[in-house]
């Protein structure tokens, strides 16, 4: 992250994040929940899980699949509900 004069170093990012929550009266956010809600929302808009998988930086496809495996059935829950609707009889 770029300051104006300096770079902001992560103490200053946290401080003003910390002031904005209390000012907004919202739920505490850590950093790792803004990673976990962006490969949340890779998964839940169709994005390949080997792909979000590597961007995550996990070694292997199952750590993903281990964290986000309710998202993948709710993915598929929705497939299986779309595909009944879709057919007619």
């Amino acid at each position: 992250m770029f300051g104006r004069v300096k770079p902001l170093v992560l103490a200053s990012i946290d401080r003003a994040k910390e002031i904005a929550i209390k000012k907004a009266g919202v739920k505490r956010i850590r950093i790792h929940d803004f990673r976990h809600s962006h490969a949340s929302n890779l998964i839940a808009s169709g994005v390949n899980i080997v792909a979000v998988s590597k961007r995550l930086g996990h070694s292997d496809v199952n750590m993903t699949l281990k964290v986000y495996t309710h998202l993948i059935k709710e993915t598929e829950s929705k497939l299986i509900n779309y595909v009944d609707s879709s057919v007619i009889f």
